[in-house]
């Protein structure tokens, strides 16, 4: 459901499934290694670097799968639990509390992640963007606090940050 690679080394690939937790290659996919914890929620939705030099060690990921995956029948969903942030280049991974509500029903905007996205234009602030169930959500301190920027009726959304701070996103119309 998630992939990415590393800005540093394309040989770094992180790759997330909706039912399969986070996974981390250093060989371009030959070989992977889980990163997430076996207590952790392991339903991977987006993952994000922090791409501003000097902070390429940071990483974000979503949960929530609200389509249903294959191992569910077809539009069944997992609840998710927020956004996850690692500080050492994917391999460890700490639940940011302030999304989390720690539950199994459907009870915050963060329990579905459709994307996550950093502002690489600003050195200042660790800025960050994050598309949920129904809006999209801002942070300026690299996901200790969220401020609701866009949003509060739709289903789908997403979110991008140009390499000049200029921030596009979509809602879409239930």
């Amino acid at each position: 459901r998630a992939l990415a690679m590393d800005k540093l080394d394309e040989n770094i690939l992180l790759a997330g499934g909706a039912s399969g937790g986070m996974f981390r290659s250093i060989d371009g996919g030959l070989s992977w290694s889980m990163t997430t914890d076996p207590n952790q929620l392991h339903n991977v939705t987006c993952v994000s670097q922090d791409t501003r030099n000097g902070k390429e060690n940071i990483w974000y990921f979503g949960s929530g799968e609200l389509s249903g995956s294959s191992a569910s029948a077809a539009g069944a969903y997992y609840g998710g639990n927020g956004i996850y942030k690692s500080i050492d280049g994917g391999l460890s991974w700490d639940s940011l509390a302030i999304t989390a509500t720690n539950s199994n029903s459907f009870d915050s905007d963060f329990d579905f992640i459709w994307n996550i996205a950093t502002d690489m234009s600003n050195d200042s602030l660790d800025v960050v963007y994050a598309a949920t169930y129904g809006s999209i959500y801002r942070s300026e301190n690299g996901g200790e606090s969220w401020l609701k920027e866009l949003g509060g009726g739709s289903y789908y959304t997403n979110v991008e940050v140009a390499s000049n701070g200029v921030v596009y996103a979509t809602l879409s119309s239930d």
